[in-house]
């Protein structure tokens, strides 16, 4: 069972959130069916894209509406577990936006806030490790098609969590816009 915590707050595993559902159901819950409770995995989508503007419109007006567009098409809000991105939703959101003329989406991807281990376990990737593959990413200058979000994967105690594709409002170099002359 993957759980996500309301507007995507973190969830402890020490806490009276997890404790009393794990309790509720092993209490409640078919008693010869092993229930394991997962936290969500998230994938950070990474997008680039350069925008041409209609010459009555001002970047500086347009730029945070395209933003928002982004952030709430791809916001936690709209997502759900195991839903892939596309960069199709992408394009939309961008020229849904009244003033633009024409989007190129350089890079479309997503990054895990896991990293597999050869052990086949999994760890938070460290502000470092993130950051490098975001920028990895970005230099490739080729959007993908779909950014996957797995379900949930394996078996007794290699089960892995679904993942969450998400845009963050506040991870830097993950949303990057940018102005194409007329």
């Amino acid at each position: 069972l993957t759980i996500a915590g309301a507007d995507d707050i973190p969830i402890a595993e020490t806490s009276d959130l997890y404790r009393n559902l794990r309790e509720a159901l092993r209490r409640l819950g078919e008693p010869d069916m092993p229930v394991r409770i997962a936290l969500r995995e998230r994938v950070v989508l990474v997008i680039s894209a350069g925008v041409q503007l209609h010459p009555d419109y001002l970047w500086e007006a347009v730029e945070p509406q395209i933003r928002a567009r982004l952030l709430e098409a791809f916001g936690f809000a709209q997502r759900d577990l195991g839903q892939d991105a596309l960069l199709s939703e992408a394009l939309a959101a961008i020229q849904s936006v009244p003033g633009v003329v024409y989007a190129d989406v350089d890079t479309f991807g997503g990054v895990s806030e896991k990293v597999t281990l050869p052990s086949g376990n999994t760890r938070t990737r460290t502000p470092d490790e993130f950051a490098a593959a975001v920028r990895a990413l970005a230099a490739q200058q080729r959007p993908d098609e779909r950014v996957v979000a797995s379900l949930t994967a394996g078996s007794g105690e290699n089960v892995r969590p679904a993942q969450l594709a998400v845009l963050l409002p506040d991870a830097p170099d993950t949303l990057l816009l940018r102005r194409l002359p007329a």
